[in-house]
């Protein structure tokens, strides 16, 4: 259901391979949200033909992420229970629907900890990563 895709492009944000294109106004669960379509720029690699995403008009968060290949929506991310990690919110629930099979994937956070001292940099290098194997 979810793909690494889906979790973003890090710091490079979605303006870099997508086009955007607000499409109106719609509520998502009683919340006014900014419609807007997200289509691939030419020459990106990009999974989807083309991305609609939900964005609370008051606080711009995502509430909801449909996919589609093909003209179809082939699976719709809800995000909720958005809370306040330093000075920036974060959505706490996630799940992944798929559209075309009878499946789902949640991301449920408990806690949330930046720059904790546990995690080492070494963890992420790619010799680390290969001896997990």
């Amino acid at each position: 259901d979810l793909s690494y895709a889906d979790m973003g492009d890090g710091n490079q944000g979605i303006a870099e391979d997508y086009s955007v294109k607000l499409l109106g106004n719609e509520a998502v669960d009683d919340t006014e949200c900014f419609k807007i379509e997200l289509s691939p720029k030419a020459g990106t690699d990009s999974p989807y033909d083309k991305v609609i995403a939900y964005v609370s008009e008051d606080e711009y968060r995502y509430l909801k992420i449909e996919y589609f290949e093909a003209g179809a929506n082939i699976k719709t991310m809800t995000l909720s229970d958005y809370r306040k990690v330093g000075t920036t919110w974060y959505p706490y629930y996630m799940e992944m629907k798929s559209n075309i099979k009878d499946s789902k994937t949640v991301i449920e956070t408990d806690t949330m900890i930046f720059n904790s001292p546990k995690v080492q940099n070494r963890l992420f290098s790619t010799a680390y990563l290969e001896n997990l194997r």
